[in-house]
């Protein structure tokens, strides 16, 4: 075996792991979030890490920094050639890229209710820290709403970066540090834009929308925590579904913590339907 390291994959390792993943899928019965859009290109740093045996790819970790101090993992390994200290080696060598970097916690997204997975989490010593909802939206149509010459909305821009993390820091309760980290990356990627959004001259909220290969992606969907239950959320979202429509985006997802019952309602009206669960767990490193 022969453990291979690259800040992006090519072409054949993408179908490789494209390979491997389905393999996975079949025997847990769970979908592993990869992140395509990211590992389809030059990385900054080499997190794909890469296990080959008789030409074959085997089993893959890859590591993402999206917040400061801490590090997200996506990893698989084939059924064939699991509890052979696989992930254990892949691990230890993902903790020592990211430790130089500043991480000091490890983060993992895995489908719910996969038994090798919550076995393999909690021998690392890993702990649970949260449910998420991974939903598509099922109309494809354009929705009707009553146009309010008093709402408003602009792209973002730089400029915007503080409001937007106090904003997020309100809503989600997550750091300044890791926000303004994750959203000023955010404004150096191509494939990402957000609107500003406005009650007369107020800002009461925000939408993030990223643009995958496969599909738009909405999130860090913001209202004001005092703003909301005025039907801001709804009439904003709307016209994001209206814009992305408009644009030829025919496939449309977002994700939604499982406490988080009243996003949860208002996307299931708007058309939304899950279809996977994950689970998020952590570790120290």
């Amino acid at each position: 075996m022969q453990v291979r390291q690259s800040a992006g994959l090519n072409q054949p390792q993408l179908k490789a792991l494209r390979k491997l993943s389905d393999i996975c899928q079949r025997k847990d019965g769970g979908k592993l979030r990869i992140y395509w859009n990211i590992i389809r290109k030059k990385r900054y740093i080499p997190g794909d890490f890469l296990v080959v045996s008789d030409r074959k790819l085997i089993a893959y970790l890859g590591i993402f920094i999206f917040n400061d101090g801490e590090a997200e993992v996506t990893a698989l390994v084939n059924p064939k050639y699991r509890r052979k200290g696989i992930f254990k080696e892949l691990l230890k060598r993902g903790k020592g890229l990211v430790r130089p970097l500043g991480a000091k916690k490890l983060v993992f997204c895995c489908p719910h209710k996969v038994p090798a997975a919550m076995a393999c989490l909690k021998k690392s010593g890993a702990t649970h820290r949260h449910s998420e909802y991974d939903m598509l939206w099922r109309n494809n149509t354009e929705l009707d709403y009553t146009e309010k010459p008093d709402f408003s909305k602009r792209f973002a821009t730089i400029d915007d970066l503080e409001a937007m993390v106090d904003m997020d820091v309100a809503c989600f309760h997550a750091t300044h540090e890791k926000v303004n980290f994750h959203f000023s990356n955010n404004f150096k990627e191509s494939n990402r834009e957000a609107w500003m959004l406005y009650h007369n001259e107020d800002i009461v909220g925000k939408i993030h929308f990223r643009y995958d290969e496969d599909a738009a992606f909405i999130h860090n969907v913001c209202i004001k925590p005092e703003l909301q239950g005025k039907g801001y959320g709804s009439y904003f979202l709307k016209q994001a579904l209206n814009y992305l429509i408009s644009n030829d985006h025919k496939r449309i997802r977002l994700d939604v913590e499982a406490v988080n019952e009243g996003a949860l309602s208002l996307y299931k009206r708007l058309g939304f339907a899950p279809t996977q669960i994950y689970e998020f767990w952590e570790m120290p490193i």
